[in-house]
């Protein structure tokens, strides 16, 4: 998730230069950065999903690993 979220810095890199040099952003430049972002949250979404099928998987092979134990600590 880390990668990803320093990838989405490239979008911030066009907004950066708008403030350093004051020229609008072009159409283009926004459409590209809004793509850009869209790709990357489908690609957190994906592997977000994968984790979670590797998980169920784990839990289903193994069911001491469950979230839901019955021990009482206290």
């Amino acid at each position: 998730m880390k990668l990803t979220a320093f990838r989405l810095t490239i979008f911030l890199v066009c907004i950066a230069d708008y403030f350093r040099t004051g020229d609008p952003l072009s159409i283009a430049a926004i459409v590209g950065g809004l793509l850009i972002m869209g790709a990357f949250f489908l690609l957190s979404w994906s592997t977000y999903k994968e984790s979670e099928e590797e998980r169920r998987k784990q839990l289903e092979a193994d069911p001491l690993l469950s979230d839901n134990d019955d021990d009482d600590d206290g």
